[in-house]
């Protein structure tokens, strides 16, 4: 039997109500978004602004004691030993954070190998700053050292055609940019090798300041602009903190990743 349309008469369907709470749901992209200090961790928040802090109560002890200011950034003074420190200590954590990744993913993980480059490395730039123990064991360098050392002593970095030529202070910028400006190509809250292999967003007030520093002293200081020199083991102070930040903060990474094997 067919019902003439008059006598149809529609049944309204109600519109699908979207939740009250609805989920949000964020996209994963290459790199953090600006809302990464939105979602920021507290201490994430005080270990970013714990360089501001240091330089701030630096900067006054230099303006109100120069000469205390000047003890503290003597040669084999308290900075150059806090830097031994820092880098020592992030050698240590930098291997240690490789064996516990390679007991849960094994050797063919390139995150064990950057985790263990980045703790060879911090180990020769701590033999580096206190000289190889040349001066804490009372050996004289060698003649090659004395020839071409800047300071002739035994360390790799104050080589005539390294330290002479601008190449360190170059060095410094280059390691200073990709720390404090890497964070911007990961992927946030990740455990990918991007991720072991740039320092994270709350290490940039660590590296930022020392490629300013070295920018400025080598390249206005040849336009004819006033430049700050002299500061320069305080700011490396600063970027031996930054590389002891890393490394802790990798090795929260290498946990993580442990755990949920």
């Amino acid at each position: 039997m067919h019902l003439s349309a008059k006598y149809v008469t529609s049944v309204p369907v109600a519109a699908p109500v979207a939740p009250r709470y609805a989920p949000t749901v964020r996209p994963r992209g290459r790199g953090p978004t600006l809302g990464v200090l939105r979602d920021a961790l507290p201490g994430e928040i005080l270990v970013a602004v714990l360089p501001l802090v240091f330089l701030l109560i630096v900067g006054c002890v230099w303006y109100v004691d120069p000469v205390a200011y000047r003890a503290l950034i003597r040669e084999d003074g308290p900075f150059e030993s806090m830097q031994f420190v820092s880098y020592a200590f992030a050698a240590l954590v930098g291997v240690y954070s490789a064996d516990r990744l390679l007991r849960a993913v094994g050797w063919r993980d390139v995150r064990v190998l950057l985790l263990l480059a980045f703790g060879c490395g911090c180990f020769f730039i701590a033999a580096e700053e206190i000289s190889w123990g040349q001066r804490l064991l009372q050996i004289e360098s060698g003649e090659f050292f004395m020839q071409h050392n800047l300071q002739q002593e035994t360390t790799v970095h104050n080589l005539d055609w390294f330290a002479g030529s601008g190449l360190l202070h170059n060095a410094f910028i280059l390691v200073g940019l990709a720390g404090g400006l890497g964070w911007l190509l990961k992927e946030a809250r990740s455990n990918g090798w991007r991720d072991v292999l740039l320092a994270d967003w709350y290490c940039a007030l660590y590296f930022l300041p020392t490629a300013a520093f070295y920018t400025q002293w080598e390249y206005l200081n040849r336009l004819g602009f006033y430049t700050i020199s002299h500061h320069q083991e305080l700011f490396e102070t600063v970027l031996s903190l930054g590389f002891l930040a890393v490394a802790l903060s990798n090795l929260v990474r290498a946990r993580r990743i442990a755990a949920s094997r």
